[in-house]
């Protein structure tokens, strides 16, 4: 299993959709991107998929 964002949909922090709905923190922002900073922390919710109104995340 893995966390796949797709960088060419993503919105990046002005939505940040995908960080601010994870329980576990599993998202982080840096050099003005959303990115996986605790992949090992997901529980596999989905919420981060749930909230990303891009569809840019995806949890195989």
């Amino acid at each position: 299993m893995g966390i796949i964002i797709d960088y060419d949909l993503c919105e990046g922090p002005d939505c940040a959709g995908c960080k601010d709905a994870c329980p576990t923190d599993v998202f982080g922002i840096e050099d003005g991107k959303i990115v996986i900073v605790n992949e090992e922390e997901c529980t596999f919710c989905k919420m981060c998929e749930d909230f990303c109104p891009a569809e840019a995340v995806k949890i195989n």
